[in-house]
């Protein structure tokens, strides 16, 4: 295979449009109401499928319905789930999702067995089968977190594979950094947000000292994902921002961090240039956040290619 996407997978709901003060209200009208599958190592293995990448899921869910679907649509969106680990008695993560009107998002979250999955749950011979080890969901993964991914990153590069790190938002109180700081001598590629790059470094806000920061770990690529200001990305030799390609009102922003990820390590993967792999990344994007759904806007290759294309950006096909 070449890549394994390691970390959450959850059932979502997803209510459209909700008003920002909707917990002053005893009652909001909706839109539009949906259920879907998420979560971010989900995303990403739908995203590099999408792209072309022969692509393994390794996250825990329940022996419940909600487990057989993500199971089941994963499958069908052409992902491995040959190490999607099945747990007794812990439930199938949920998150209800609302989505305002401008698209941002707000999410109500139940761990269940993402809370779970741990470097067990990583078979011995998987990471051998592989080109490419990533880790979608730092912060939340409670035996993943710290020790258990720097271990499983350390196989990985002995091993010979390239690695990438996402994080999400940290609620426990614990030191973002100490969540990953184990873990970023063995990565080589880290593209969290703006605002979860700022928690990780302490408060810095500036991109070059953020850089300064993640330097010293030894990353061969940092970037920042800046929502609609776009992405701004190193590999410390030269920097590239890339705008958003998206142009209109988003309908919805959930996914869209992973599936920019997922585009730029498909683009890493193939051998493009730093450039050429922030412009699939924003691609990439831009096809989710049309749609409501962390996935639903997933195109095949050549129509990401196209989009791109027709955006400015002629990338190698």
């Amino acid at each position: 295979m070449d890549v394994i996407c390691l970390g959450l997978a959850c059932y979502d709901i997803l209510l459209r449009a909700v008003d920002h003060d909707i917990m002053t209200k005893d009652l909001g009208l909706l839109q539009e109401k949906k259920t879907a599958t998420g979560g971010d190592a989900l995303n990403a293995s739908i995203n590099l499928a999408s792209l072309g990448f022969d692509t393994s899921l390794i996250v825990g869910v329940g022996e419940d319905r909600f487990g057989d679907e993500i199971v089941a649509h994963v499958q069908k969106m052409g992902v491995h789930t040959e190490h999607v680990a099945r747990l007794k008695d812990v439930n199938t993560s949920i998150s209800v999702v609302l989505i305002e009107q401008d698209g941002e998002r707000h999410f109500a979250y139940y761990s269940g067995c993402n809370a779970a999955l741990g470097p067990e749950h990583v078979p011995e011979g998987v990471l051998s089968q592989a080109r490419h080890l990533h880790f979608a969901s730092a912060n939340v993964m409670t035996k993943l977190d710290g020790a258990g991914i720097a271990s499983l990153f350390k196989r990985a590069k002995k091993l010979g594979l390239s690695t990438s790190m996402d994080v999400t938002q940290n609620t426990d109180g614990t030191p973002w950094l100490d969540k990953i700081a184990l873990a970023l001598p063995y990565c080589d590629i880290f593209i969290p947000s703006h605002y979860e790059a700022e928690q990780i470094c302490g408060g810095i806000k500036d991109f070059q000292r953020m850089k300064a920061f993640f330097q010293s770990y030894g990353l061969k690529v940092f970037g920042i994902k800046m929502g609609a200001d776009g992405l701004l990305v190193t590999d410390y030799e030269k920097d590239v921002h890339m705008p958003t390609l998206f142009t209109g009102t988003p309908v919805d922003t959930t996914g869209a961090g992973d599936a920019c990820v997922a585009g730029f390590i498909a683009g890493y993967l193939r051998g493009y240039s730093l450039a050429d792999c922030a412009a699939l990344g924003a691609a990439q994007a831009a096809m989710i956040i049309g749609q409501v759904g962390a996935t639903a806007g997933v195109r095949p290759l050549q129509e990401v290619l196209d989009y791109a294309a027709s955006k400015g950006y002629n990338l190698p096909r």
